[in-house]
């Protein structure tokens, strides 16, 4: 009956979480939205640059290669947008005929370029959107962020192919700000879900309160890192969209403010100098897992190992197990949620945090043999 009750308690808790989390981001009073049609009027003339108009009217951004010898790129700064710390986007690109490159990277994409106005020199970069071939690219209703925010935005346009061109068939920024209630929601379900862990590992393993709190602690520092919100720079709602007032966080249909003056009044779009192959944007363990991609297997093991082992110290080995179990079907599933998928990479993972949560309790195990032989050894002594 208990097991029961804290299972359900842990539905709840989960249920409020995704809504909490889809309901973090209200619109920035008087701040209008930014669409593709204010980005188009009045484009200065730039080289590889040009608006072109669909048989439905539509206008397009294109982006070729004039220079065979040589990638273009353009930075259009978005200069009507205020200093900014979350940016709601919805944007289609479409490649047409793009040849790619050799390298993996040599496509056409678009980035987001970030500038703090505390920090002018300091450059944060994400990548929103690529595509080659004949192949289209949507992002809806996801959030970006720089690095160090408030900043300033600008939009980085690049063709690294051999051939063809890319559109941006269609573009929308919202200026987003925190809800108060996210706030003060958030601090209260990381207590709930402390509470809910340490009651949980308290039925478990039968152990003092102290110790179920500390794992309780353990278990949600881990989720914090790693599921929710996770490793991922880019924001995106779970199960659905985000909830923002006057806006389909996901759609094209919205109740937007007044529009924005002319961009190209105040900024000049320019030609840049192409970047190369981009760093992935996230967490240490994120980039980590990216950069040393043929160690991911050792990564994804010790990711569960070092909690396992913790855990196990607190609340016993077969009480770790089933945690790091559930560690480990938790990340799944969270990716699943915010829209990753699962696929055969994933599966491996799974596999690999199997071998972690053996090497955790298998090293605890060691740990506390040497620890009774130690104990002994010390009683043996002093007994002399």
């Amino acid at each position: 009956m208990r097991l029961s009750l804290i299972a359900l308690n842990g539905l709840l808790l989960l249920a409020a979480t995704v809504w909490v989390w889809n309901h973090r981001f209200e619109r920035v009073p008087g701040v209008a939205d930014l669409p593709l049609h204010l980005l188009i009027a009045g484009l200065p003339d730039v080289a590889g640059l040009e608006v072109v108009r669909g048989t439905d009217g539509a206008a397009s951004l294109r982006l070729s290669r004039p220079d065979p010898a040589r990638p273009t790129a353009v930075l259009i700064p978005l200069t009507p947008l205020p200093p900014a710390s979350f940016v709601l986007l919805d944007i289609e690109v479409k490649a047409r005929a793009l040849r790619p490159g050799p390298l993996k990277w040599q496509d056409g994409r678009v980035l987001i370029e970030w500038r703090s106005p505390r920090h002018p020199d300091r450059i944060d970069r994400d990548a929103i959107a690529s595509a080659r071939q004949d192949d289209a690219c949507v992002r809806s209703g996801v959030v970006v962020r720089p690095l160090v925010g408030p900043a300033t935005a600008a939009l980085r346009f690049e063709h690294h192919g051999e051939s063809g061109v890319i559109d941006i068939r269609r573009l929308r920024m919202i200026v987003l700000s925190e809800r108060l209630g996210w706030k003060i929601a958030s601090v209260a379900l990381i207590a709930a879900w402390i509470g809910w862990w340490g009651w949980l590992v308290r039925r478990a393993a039968r152990v003092t309160w102290s110790r179920s709190l500390l794992a309780g602690v353990m278990m949600v520092t881990v989720s914090l890192q790693f599921m929710i919100p996770g490793p991922w720079k880019m924001l995106r709602p779970m199960f659905g969209s985000f909830q923002v007032e006057g806006a389909a966080a996901g759609g094209s249909s919205a109740v937007r403010p007044a529009p924005m003056p002319s961009l190209v009044s105040d900024a000049r779009v320019v030609v840049v100098e192409p970047l190369g192959k981009l760093e992935v944007s996230g967490s240490l363990a994120l980039r980590l897992k990216y950069l040393w991609s043929k160690a991911r297997p050792v990564l994804h093991s010790l990711m569960l190992a070092a909690p396992v082992f913790l855990l196990a110290m607190l609340a016993g080995s077969r009480t770790a197990v089933m945690l790091g179990i559930l560690i480990a079907a938790g990340i799944e599933c969270s990716q699943i949620a915010f829209g990753y998928g699962f696929g055969a990479d994933d599966a491996f993972d799974l596999l690999c945090d199997a071998v972690g949560i053996a090497l955790g309790v298998l090293c605890w195990r060691q740990a506390a043999a040497g620890s009774a032989r130690l104990r002994h050894l010390l009683g043996r002594n002093a007994a002399k």
